[in-house]
């Protein structure tokens, strides 16, 4: 098991549902450059998790959950 953090300064505004799609995104790409399987994410943003498990094409944060999806395979 590893066991991670980081922290980076997200520009402009958004809310909170967006940090929390940013922050499984950020975590994701934390994995891949360190070269580590990703074989489970852990959140307690269940409304994150829900865009997740049935994206949506046409709003805001429909390329983020792209990225995380794609990250994730």
């Amino acid at each position: 098991m590893v066991v991670a953090a980081a922290t980076w300064r997200i520009s402009g505004c958004c809310d909170a549902f967006l940090a929390e799609c940013f922050a499984v995104r950020e975590g994701l790409h934390l994995c891949v450059d360190l070269d580590l399987p990703v074989h489970l994410v852990e959140t307690d943003a269940c409304n994150v998790v829900k865009a997740i498990r049935s994206p949506q094409p046409l709003v805001l944060e429909s390329s983020i959950i792209a990225d995380i999806l794609h990250l994730a395979s």
